[in-house]
């Protein structure tokens, strides 16, 4: 893609990476009768009956089997960066940022991706993107576990986790399909102590609502799943027990889960890690240990996630 076409690619990107922190009604809503997510199972049923669910875009009205990795069949490296178009990047990047940090993988034509980039190696605090990582580590260390994808699926199906206050207290919204009859609505507010729902729900609600409170439960399932392993989910009783008896060790089970899941990506654990909660009371449960990220190495996962090489093509 032509330099003179970058702003197209930066508006998308933004658009993209705020329409994280709305409401998000995409996702194949079919997919709630396998997963079942919460949300999709709402908008499953309302885009029948409510006049404001029947303009979902049309992407949000296909079907999981609409879902596909473009590149998964191509056995291709990251590309080497284009050296003179990164130098044009440069030029036009320094003309509104002096201390920007960009990477750029264009791959519109998927069998000769293009890279560019500018002081990609510049390491910074994740944020939100850090949610990307604590996803990628949970369905790694339960890939680890159980290989048998009907196991992995009915675990997060089923497994049902119960909010910790201990882990909650940000003001993001998450959706709760609330049934009534044949029907129901969707209302949306911030998860509260013994609000349930099952792995696959909380997953949700971390990456398409950024909850905070949904990150630090996961994280403190993967600790879980770290420690227990084919003896995971263990019961609530246990896994107070366990997660309460010693902060440390939690803090390293964390640190250990997610060096196994990075080093299943191909990217460096000391580039990319999410290793601390999201919350000052969360951490006191599980201590942090720092978070990082460079432009490159997250483009490298996505690149992985877009080839179906972080774990497995169904994680």
């Amino acid at each position: 893609m032509p330099i003179k076409h970058l702003r197209l690619c930066a508006t998308f990107f933004m658009v993209a990476v705020s329409f994280v922190s709305t409401r998000a009604l995409a996702y194949p809503l079919d997919a709630y009768k396998r997963t079942p997510i919460q949300r999709l199972e709402g908008y499953y049923h309302l885009i029948r009956n409510d006049p404001e669910f029947k303009t979902l875009p049309r992407g949000a009205r296909m079907h999981t089997l609409h879902v596909s990795t473009r590149m998964q069949t191509l056995n291709i490296p990251f590309p080497a960066k284009d050296a003179t178009q990164s130098k044009e990047l440069q030029k036009r990047i320094r003309a509104l940022s002096k201390t920007a940090s960009v990477a750029v993988l264009d791959f519109s034509y998927y069998k000769d991706p293009q890279y560019w980039a500018v002081d990609e190696h510049r390491a910074f605090i994740p944020g939100s993107v850090g949610k990307v990582l604590i996803a990628n580590t949970l369905l790694n260390r339960l890939a680890e576990a159980y290989p048998d994808i009907e196991k992995r699926i009915d675990i997060m199906s089923s497994h049902q986790i119960e909010a910790d206050p201990l882990l909650l207290g940000d003001s993001h919204e998450v959706p709760f399909w609330i049934k009534e009859g044949e029907g129901g609505h969707i209302i949306h507010r911030p998860i509260q102590e013994g609000d349930r729902a099952n792995l696959y729900t909380y997953l949700d609600w971390m990456l398409s609502a950024s909850s905070n409170a949904a990150a630090n439960v996961l994280q403190r399932e993967i600790v879980l799943l770290q420690h227990y392993g084919t003896h995971y989910p263990p019961s609530a009783e246990e896994a107070a027990r366990f997660l309460n008896a010693q902060p440390g060790r939690n803090a390293r089970l964390l640190r250990e889960a997610h060096a196994a899941a990075m080093k299943d990506s191909g990217v460096s654990a000391a580039a990319l890690r999410q290793t601390s909660l999201f919350s000052k009371h969360g951490r006191k449960l599980i201590p942090g240990s720092g978070s990082t990220a460079t432009p490159e190495a997250i483009l490298k996962l996505l690149f992985r996630m877009e080839q179906g090489k972080l774990t497995d093509p169904i994680s």
